[in-house]
């Protein structure tokens, strides 16, 4: 499924990085193989961008929960400890912000 994809991409960049996601390793950890990717997503480049995609969703649910917490602790700390992957991926944005620009002919990203 093309969500399984996704998520175990969001998981495997959150983790090592944009430069660790390939297509192979990816399918491993899956156990699928990489015509199962391909037939799903076009090639690296689509699914980045599905990834970048997934992250603003997640962001925003992330944001929505934040506005709901009452307190610091427990609420704002359970809150972020249930989203750390999506915290992780941030940070990998950062850390790679112009090379992935680069790639998809954007303007930076400011997350």
């Amino acid at each position: 499924m093309k969500q399984d994809w996704i998520i175990s991409g969001y998981e495997m960049v959150a983790k090592s990085g944009f430069s660790g996601l390939k297509i192979e390793p990816l399918a491993r950890t899956m156990n699928k193989n990489k015509s199962s990717f391909y037939f799903h997503f076009i090639d690296l480049d689509l699914f980045t961008y599905d990834l970048l995609n997934y992250h603003v969703e997640s962001l925003k649910l992330l944001a929505f929960k934040e506005s709901k917490a009452k307190r610091v602790n427990p609420d704002l700390i359970e809150i972020l400890l249930d989203h750390k992957i999506d915290i992780l991926f941030n940070q990998q944005l950062r850390f790679n912000n112009s090379k992935l620009c680069s790639t998809h002919k954007c303007n930076k990203l400011i997350i």
